[in-house]
């Protein structure tokens, strides 16, 4: 990880000072459209990580991030003009592309990069797609997630691991879960509140 950070941060180190040189100096407010874009450009990679990291599957963090980074494509045609403006864009959003990449790839190399993903050997044994869930048979039943919820993983009933699926929340291995939904033969299942067993 600290590899990909410095890597992330020469990147910047050469980008910034390229973009500075090149903005027209003549411009009211140049220094602070462009530190705007810079702002905006970082978060719009930070959210993007968030995405791919933490929350995969819910998608208003990748939304998010692809408006920032429309945003930067703006505010690089208001600073540099059209011609530099879509250059810059073009760069900034290959740089992106470029970065998410090999975050990805270095991250997965390590023990924190491993474990965010569902591990193969787990899912190998999911009951998902080979048994018909009956929603009054279903719902209501109680299970333990045996992985991360990320908004889909696995949970364990009777000795049998099922494929189950929240609702845009992210759930722990070892929390103890509910079916409150059966939709497309597919199990939804909601945390179950440590005061709801006193």
């Amino acid at each position: 990880m600290k590899n990909w950070l410095r890597g992330f941060y020469s990147i910047l180190l050469l980008l910034i000072p390229a973009m500075a040189m090149a903005a027209p100096d003549s411009s009211p407010g140049t220094g602070e459209s462009f530190l705007t874009l810079l702002i905006v450009y970082v978060i719009a990679i930070a959210l993007a990580m968030v995405e791919i990291f933490l929350v995969p599957g819910v998608g208003m963090f990748g939304v998010a991030a692809v408006c920032s980074l429309a945003f930067c494509g703006y505010q690089a045609f208001s600073i540099y003009g059209l011609a530099t403006g879509g250059l810059v864009a073009l760069v900034l959003f290959i740089l992106a592309i470029i970065i998410v990449v090999v975050a990805v790839k270095v991250m997965m190399r390590t023990e924190a990069g491993k474990s965010i993903v569902l591990q193969a050997s787990v899912t190998a044994t999911a009951t998902d797609g080979h048994e018909k869930y009956d929603p009054d048979i279903w719902t209501g039943r109680e299970m333990k997630a045996i992985t991360d919820l990320r908004p889909a993983g696995n949970a364990r009933f009777e000795d049998k691991t099922h494929q189950v699926y929240t609702e845009a929340t992210f759930l722990h291995s070892g929390d103890m879960v509910r079916v409150f939904k059966v939709k497309d033969n597919k199990l939804y299942v909601e945390l179950i509140e440590e005061n709801e067993d006193k």
